[in-house]
């Protein structure tokens, strides 16, 4: 009769005050625990200039998601907040299975912690880093690496306009754990050939 009592709750980050709890009411601050009601932080997978990403659990869907939180105050600035946008909108655009699948954007908080957060789907897997780390390579492994990261980048620039990843590197590829298939991730520096934000912008 009590199974729901007896199911325990993964710990996860407070969304409000960024504390540890297993409560959907933050037992720190009293507040929400789920981001926008729905997204459960379970850990930090990623820190960058820009932002933080997430592994999270849809509550919704009990599906895993990746949630990269946007400092809206970056945002300040027109430009600026054009920029981290247009980041959300060409997300929304792609549809490979190379890369994440993009779920949705929305914001959160409020006044200096308000923030923009993208949903995408959560990549299982080690990163091309950990791999080399762990092992040497065969040669066949690293053209069959790169003829994937080929289809991907020539999916991604018949785009129209064409889009621009610009961060292509070991950290940013992920084999997938459920079939061995290479996944390029974290678009935070993407761009597309329609955005000229100056020189080198598309380097």
């Amino acid at each position: 009769l009590q199974c729901q009592m007896e199911a325990e709750t993964e710990m996860h980050i407070c969304a409000d005050c960024g504390e540890r709890t297993d409560q959907d009411i933050c037992t720190e601050c009293g507040a929400p625990s789920l981001l926008q009601g729905r997204y459960r932080l379970l850990e930090p997978v990623g820190h960058g200039a820009h932002g933080r990403t997430y592994r999270a659990e849809d509550a919704e869907s009990g599906r895993e998601v990746a949630v990269k939180e946007l400092p809206w105050r970056l945002g300040d600035d027109p430009a600026q907040r054009r920029k981290l946008l247009r980041e959300a909108e060409i997300l929304r655009q792609i549809d490979h299975p190379g890369t994440p699948d993009y779920i949705g954007h929305f914001f959160a908080g409020s006044g200096r912690h308000s923030s923009l957060c993208i949903v995408q789907s959560y990549v299982a897997g080690k990163t091309l880093l950990e791999l080399a780390k762990e092992q040497r390579m065969e040669q066949a492994e690293v053209w069959r690496i790169a003829e994937q990261l080929l289809e991907i980048l020539t999916y991604l620039h018949s785009l129209s306009p064409p889009v621009i990843h610009r961060d292509i590197k070991p950290a940013n590829v992920i084999r997938r754990d459920a079939d061995g298939a290479y996944v390029l991730i974290d678009f935070g520096a993407v761009r597309d050939a329609a955005t000229r934000d100056g020189p080198g912008t598309c380097s």
